[in-house]
């Protein structure tokens, strides 16, 4: 079905039957529509194939109404012009999580603690050993990328010779 979406028409949708979807798509901006589930949750998406791509893509773009109209219409035309040029929107958020989360692993404090569990678990002196790492090593470089940390910011003197 295909209708103007107001706020007005997003109110009076009703439900829709019992194990199916309704699809209510916008006359004003293409590949824009609602999706209304059996409970009655109204949820905006865009759907359309990103370039190059040959299935088409469901973006949801959030639900009615914690999501104004307006704003879905806004953040519908941002989506689809990122699949215009072969940019998958929920592709891209997942990377950029993929991304974050595998600094996060390479980070100085998970590093640190990575070691002090494998290494130090079972040695007389891990306790003391793991409270060193933890106060000179993670407290100074904790949240950088291990790959940043060189032998010469390491160096005591580093400071005085290197600005």
């Amino acid at each position: 079905m295909k209708q103007l979406l107001t706020d007005r028409n997003l109110r009076a949708l009703k439900p829709a039957p019992a194990g199916k979807r309704l699809v209510v798509w916008d006359a004003a901006l293409p590949s824009f529509g609602v999706r209304v589930t059996e409970t009655g949750k109204a949820s905006f998406f865009v759907m359309r194939r990103a370039n190059g791509d040959p299935k088409p893509a469901r973006v949801v773009l959030g639900s009615y109404p914690a999501l104004s109209l307006s704003d879905a219409r806004a953040r519908a035309r941002q989506a689809l012009a990122e699949l215009s040029v072969g940019i998958h929107p929920v592709r891209q958020k997942a990377a950029q999580r993929a991304t974050e989360a595998r600094q996060a692993q390479c980070a100085v404090e998970a590093v640190a603690e990575d070691f002090i569990a494998r290494h130090l678990a079972k040695k007389r002196t891990a306790v003391v050993v793991a409270q060193l790492v933890r106060r000179e090593i993670v407290s100074r470089w904790g949240s950088q990328p291990i790959g940043d940390i060189t032998s010469w910011r390491c160096h005591p003197h580093a400071r005085r010779n290197f600005g």
